[in-house]
């Protein structure tokens, strides 16, 4: 051990230059990473990345803490933490140094307990272990649950909620330094869509302002956005799970997206050094992606400088050249005020830098760089007709118009005036074992007599999950999926607006077992999944969007429909 960290006190002298560099006084260094537990050797390979930061700091005698930002897990019962993290992260786990944040997936099949049970192992958990706080001298981390809707969280995580109360009492505590995690980002131009209501949270006068950064995933890419509030939202959902590709968006207003990357698995290291903080991401072979820092006088402790900066004479540095870049290059033009939190003196500046990071030495097989989750189909309907479709059923109802835009120029409009079926059909998909859909859907005011279907998926001429509207003293959603027989879920209550619409449909690992499942999000929240499906027997080879089956005498009204994705 003392050779190990003699040798760690070297490498870092040579890299940084001098050992005075070395002794500047550190409060704490974390990584942040999400989307991470994929048992394989992505998740590997970023587990190695972040334990050579781990034994660098305890080489130096600082401070190490590791956060995620959820789904810590993929599994269909959402129970195997044993095979999806305790791997790759047990020892930090023992050791108090890890702490999640619970995401969707940790939700199956509708609860935590399982998570809490796995990680209150660790000493850095507390309160329920769903949402807790954290200190290291004057840092503050506050750890959320933004699973708003998901069974089994209570406390929710809507302004008003129990543990909104709890969020707005530590937020009020003094710190210099304020960092907060949750899975789901308020802002992205990544898969998933980013509800209005997360962003209110933040936008409430002294919320925003007191946080330096948030952390968040569930979009498996980088993203740094600037916000109007003052405080920087980083998206780190690179940490194991296959990669996800961009959309295009509009922001809102005042919110500017810094970096994007999306190419290879990563994970973010921060270090906290005095009134001093330098936020850097990095992929599994070591290149650095993007670099934000920021200083403030927090009332106490030496005057840090800007931002801390390699010797030129450190060679061993240098990752591998790659061609692969963030999709934005940050830049030092911007220096937004930020208010400071209680304790803090002045206004904090932000400058991007430039600063070389240690080399993460991996001691299992690299992997291949990776690895966009395949797109087998999208259409945002932006050509201005319904061509992108394999068949259009339209009886002259069915149609593309710039009034039916819910993302982008135009959308999809369903008029409904008569019984008769209106869908379109992709039929791209190749005997899939595994689908997942996303839409927009407005119900726009519509009619409802009854109720009547308005997606599905195919194998063949047979529907193997259905998607069903009806209206009870409310717009209501409920899902189906055939197994040995049909098994149906609980209606969720939707709003007369704009709604993200996604499923999530696995077959059975073969044809004798039971263990498929199809889950469903309504606006980026897990509403339920069905598990324990004997399909495999089934496969998707088309998927079917629209109002195509059994509308009832007296539906009338318009429908919306847009931005439609299916990926493997």
């Amino acid at each position: 051990m003392k050779k190990r960290i003699f040798f760690l006190c070297l490498s870092l002298i040579l890299l940084f230059g001098t050992s005075a560099t070395l002794a500047v006084e550190t409060t704490v260094w974390f990584a942040a990473f999400g989307d991470y537990g994929s048992n394989d050797s992505n998740e590997q390979a970023v587990a190695d990345m972040v334990h050579v930061w781990r034994d660098e700091a305890e080489a130096l005698g600082i401070e190490f803490r590791i956060f995620t930002t959820g789904d810590n897990t993929y599994t269909a019962d959402g129970t195997r933490f044993d095979v999806d993290v305790e791997p790759y992260y047990g020892e930090d786990v023992d050791a108090g140094i890890f702490c999640p944040a619970p995401g969707n997936h940790d939700y199956h099949p509708g609860n935590l307990n399982a998570y809490v049970a796995y990680f209150s192992q660790s000493s850095c958990l507390s309160g329920n272990g769903r949402y807790y706080d954290h200190r290291v001298g004057n840092v503050h981390f506050i750890v959320k649950d933004s699973n708003s809707k998901s069974v089994g969280n209570q406390d929710g995580n809507k302004i008003g909620g129990v543990q909104d109360g709890w969020f707005l009492e530590k937020i009020a505590e003094e710190a210099c330094w304020k960092f907060v995690f949750n899975h789901h980002p308020i802002v992205t131009d990544g898969k998933h869509f980013a509800a209005q209501f997360k962003r209110d949270i933040y936008e409430r006068d002294g919320i925003g302002e007191n946080i330096d950064v948030l952390y968040s995933a569930h979009n498996h890419n980088y993203e740094r956005w600037d916000t109007p509030m003052g405080m920087v939202q980083i998206v780190t959902g690179g940490g194991g799970k296959g990669l996800n590709e961009f959309r295009t968006r509009t922001d809102p207003l005042g919110y500017i997206d810094s970096a994007e990357y999306n190419l290879m698995h990563f994970a973010t290291l921060t270090k906290v050094t005095g009134n001093s903080v330098l936020v850097e991401t990095f992929t599994i072979t070591g290149e650095k992606i993007d670099s934000w820092s920021k200083t403030k006088s927090c009332g106490s402790g030496p005057t840090a400088t800007n931002t801390p900066t390699s010797s030129p004479s450190a060679t061993a540095t240098q990752t591998p050249s790659s061609t692969q870049t963030a999709s934005q290059t940050p830049t030092a033009t911007s220096t937004p005020s930020v208010t400071p939190t209680p304790g803090s003196t002045s206004t904090a500046s932000q400058t991007p830098t430039a600063t070389l990071a240690p080399t993460a030495t991996s001691t299992s097989p690299m992997p291949t760089p990776t690895i966009l989750m395949p797109i087998i189909f999208s259409d945002g309907f932006e050509s201005g007709d319904l061509s992108a479709w394999s068949v259009a059923v339209t009886g002259g109802d069915l149609g593309v118009t710039a009034g039916a835009a819910l993302q982008g120029t135009y959308g999809m409009r369903a008029v409904i005036d008569d019984t008769n079926k209106m869908y379109v059909q992709d039929e791209t998909p190749d005997a899939e074992i595994s689908y997942q859909a996303s839409f927009y859907f407005d119900p726009n005011g519509m009619t409802i007599t009854g109720s009547h279907n308005l997606h599905a998926l195919f194998d063949g001429s047979t529907s193997i999950t259905r998607l069903i509207i009806r209206y009870s003293g409310g717009y209501q959603l409920k899902i189906w999926v055939l197994g040995s027989s049909w098994v149906s879920g609980d209606w969720f209550d939707i709003s007369d607006n704009v709604h993200l619409i996604e499923i999530d449909w696995q077959s059975a690992s073969d044809v004798t077992a039971s263990d498929g499942h199809l889950s469903f999000w309504i606006d980026d929240v897990l509403q339920e999944t069905l598990p324990g499906i004997s399909n495999g027997d089934y496969v998707v080879d088309a998927a079917r969007l629209g109002p195509y089956c059994c509308i009832d005498a007296g539906t009338e009204g318009v429908y919306f429909f847009d931005e439609y994705v299916s990926e493997q």
